[in-house]
């Protein structure tokens, strides 16, 4: 660790700040959990300045955050998300998600230890101490109120975790995946929960049970628990996930009649064509977690309401950005998303929305009324 560097230490029980001047050097010598860690931390930076805050692990047990407050001798105290894997550059996200500044070199590097990590998610990651540099952009942000939760694409990555999305809505993972290759797809599965998908470009097939329905742009595809289903995709194309909490023996894998038996089905899934998937679903059936899940454009963005009045919505509602931005208000708090960030919002909320940029892409799933709280 290099001389005079501020040392934070992670474990299961304890965090300890060991306050000198320069870097920061973030290690976890326990791993013993990724459950939120509930001490408090305060972290003695140069010039005066002071981060403390509650750190947890959380959805990523190699993404720390600390959450809390952050104060400066002739600056203003802030509250503060501070991610670990921030670097090059880290920030300072407010909770209000309109104002965000730099560490003003009050931390200039951040680096965690990498071995033994258990799971990737994908990324490149090294056994090794390294800096890690797979930040999607250049700042994190994550917005948790009782009413709301947004987070943006580089804090969106849960797929399988549970207790990660809060549980007044049905949906424990909302992830888009760009980029899909001619030709790909997945083998024949089951889950121990509901999954569904938004193709909302690309041509192809699904089959749900051995029944075969055509894909098209903006199809819609509700594969319940113990439905088997496999798609194939003949064109470059893009998609977008759904799944619920895991059920039954909770395994968060693809489960395959050869190695894990039949499955006990639950009810028929349903594949809704993109040509029909312009507003609610027909009939969702007593299991189906959305009442409606579909692409919009800047177009229809800007129709959701007055986009100078507010709406209170009925039902939750939940958005996620392709392309472009969406201005967001939430009970007066004004948030932008980009492409990848997700905004998941409870009934009852004051909520509008608006689009400048006519490249704007989003999708919007709502829930049944009879599931807001």
């Amino acid at each position: 660790m290099p001389v005079g560097a501020v040392r934070i230490v992670l474990v299961e029980d304890v965090i300890a700040a060991l306050p000198e001047q320069g870097p920061v050097d973030v290690v976890h010598p326990g791993r013993r959990r990724r459950e939120v860690v509930g001490r408090p931390v305060r972290v003695a930076c140069q010039r005066g300045s002071e981060l403390a805050g509650f750190p947890y692990l959380g959805f990523h047990p190699i993404n720390p955050v600390v959450v809390g407050h952050f104060s400066a001798p002739g600056l203003p105290a802030r509250d503060f998300f501070l991610r670990a894997d921030a670097w090059p550059g880290p920030r300072l996200a407010g909770r209000t998600g309109s104002g965000e500044w730099p560490l003003t070199g009050a931390i200039r590097r951040i680096v965690e230890d990498m071995l033994d990590i258990w799971r990737t998610y994908g990324r490149n990651l090294h056994t090794q101490t390294r800096p890690r540099q797979f930040v999607d952009r250049g700042d994190t942000m994550v917005i948790e109120t009782p009413r709301y939760t947004i987070r943006s694409l580089n804090s969106n990555r849960t797929y399988w975790e549970q207790d990660v999305f809060p549980d007044w809505t049905a949906l424990n993972c909302y992830r888009h995946f760009p980029d899909g290759g001619i030709g790909t797809g997945v083998e024949p599965h089951y889950h121990d929960n509901d999954e569904l998908w938004l193709f909302t470009t690309g041509c192809g097939e699904v089959r749900l049970d051995g029944v075969r329905h055509e894909i098209t742009p903006n199809t819609l595809v509700y594969t319940p628990m113990g439905c088997v289903h496999q798609f194939q995709m003949f064109t470059p194309y893009e998609n977008n996930a759904i799944v619920t909490r895991l059920e039954r023996a909770g395994r968060p894998l693809h489960l395959t009649v050869e190695k894990y038996g039949p499955p006990a089905p639950t009810v028929p899934g349903f594949v809704v064509p993109g040509s029909m998937n312009t507003g609610p679903i027909r009939d969702p059936g007593p299991r189906c977690p959305i009442s409606e899940w579909r692409l919009q454009r800047y177009e229809e963005v800007n129709a959701q309401g007055d986009t100078q009045h507010d709406t209170v919505l009925n039902r939750n509602e939940h958005w996620m950005v392709l392309s472009g931005a969406v201005q967001l208000s939430l009970d007066g708090r004004d948030v932008s998303l980009e492409p990848g960030d997700i905004a998941l919002i409870r009934a009852g909320i004051v909520r509008r929305l608006s689009a400048e940029d006519r490249s704007t892409r989003a999708v919007v799933a709502r829930e049944h009324p009879v599931d807001a709280a």
